[in-house]
């Protein structure tokens, strides 16, 4: 099982226009730096997550990002810490969710929303 996190209304996301839909936040990459690669010497994890408006159509159209590094102790701390749904089974179930809750806890604010316009949904499929 794969979540995202999709908009309770439609946004408008691009003001020329005044194009709206609702919008979905999907983990897309977690990556992991070792700390030989960087020279710092500190390991960190970056989340990746792409925003896409007219998630429900054939056509998804990718709107933004949302990249957040931390520290891979922190992301450690984070992930041990939550309390996961009965629903979220699996590593890899465990890892999305906490991605995902992550990242909405921490993004920048985006088209006006706050972490209350968004709602964890089930995704079978894929954007």
């Amino acid at each position: 099982m794969t979540y995202h996190l999709l908009t309770n209304n439609e946004v408008v996301y691009e003001a020329s226009t005044q194009a709206s839909s609702s919008l979905a936040l999907v983990a897309n990459q977690t990556i992991y730096v070792d700390p030989t690669f960087n020279m710092t010497g500190d390991s960190f994890i970056t989340l990746n997550s792409i925003i896409f408006a007219r998630p429900a159509s054939e056509n998804p159209l990718g709107i933004s990002q949302a990249r957040l590094t931390l520290p891979v102790q922190e992301w450690e701390t984070y992930f041990d810490s939550l309390v996961y749904p009965s629903h979220v089974v699996g590593q890899y179930a465990k890892h999305i969710y906490a991605h995902l809750q992550y990242t909405l806890a921490n993004m920048p604010n985006t088209f006006g929303l706050s972490t209350s316009d968004w709602t964890m949904i089930d995704a079978p499929g894929s954007l």
